[in-house]
């Protein structure tokens, strides 16, 4: 504890690890962009409105403090670490020793997905599979008359890109890893 009661940052960051677990760089990192927003509302608040409480500034960096104290712990060898992960390699070494759980299809297609978006997501995967490196546009129309909305298909694409699990070749068309 600081002098004045308050928790440092690191039981602050242990507190949060308590209260949610230990989670992924990639969480920390969309969670640190969420509260530098509320870092800037709770400044622009400060200046420019009467109604602002002047301690949600100094609330919001405390929270933002704690949050990076995880992210060091999530990089490092720490106990509070949690395992990265997995490479597109160690996916495709996992695929078939599955039991059809969902815990095992959010290791296939990516963690923190509806039991939904891990479907679609399946499916579009499928179905780059199935025309064989295809263009964009043509998985998108696929899917579309698969019963996959535009923007369902877009965003299945985009996570499977960011997750590693596809990539655009040369010509721009795209390829499972």
């Amino acid at each position: 504890m600081t002098m004045n009661g308050n928790p440092t940052h690191r039981e602050k960051a242990e507190e949060n690890v308590r209260e949610h677990g230990t989670q992924h760089p990639e969480t920390l990192l969309a969670a640190i962009m969420e509260e530098v927003g509320e870092i800037s509302r709770a400044y622009l608040d400060a200046t420019y409105f009467d109604e602002a409480d002047p301690g949600d500034l100094d609330e919001e960096i405390d929270d933002l403090a704690a949050l990076l104290v995880q992210l060091r712990w999530s990089v490092e060898d720490h106990p509070m670490a949690f395992e990265p992960f997995p490479t597109a390699e160690e996916i495709e070494e996992r695929r078939g020793l599955g039991s059809g759980t969902d815990e095992t299809d959010a290791v296939d297609v990516g963690l923190r997905q509806s039991k939904s978006d891990r479907s679609w997501t399946k499916d579009v995967l499928e179905i780059i599979e199935d025309l064989d490196n295809p263009p964009r546009e043509a998985v998108i129309e696929k899917a579309e008359g698969g019963g996959i909305d535009e923007e369902t298909a877009e965003h299945a694409l985009s996570r499977l890109k960011e997750q590693g699990h596809i990539v655009k070749d040369s010509r721009n068309n795209l390829r499972r890893v």
